[in-house]
């Protein structure tokens, strides 16, 4: 629990492994026709 101000709250955290792309539970979530804005070949 933390206080913001003097009203006591609650914080949620997204634990780090929802966004890592080398667990196979998080494979298939990525599709491969989506434009890749920060590549070389598209934006040299």
């Amino acid at each position: 629990m933390v206080t913001h101000g003097r009203i006591p709250s609650y914080r949620f955290v997204i634990p780090s492994t929802v966004y890592d792309p080398f667990l196979p539970e998080n494979k298939g979530f990525c599709n491969p026709k989506t434009p890749r804005y920060f590549s070389n070949d598209i934006q040299p």
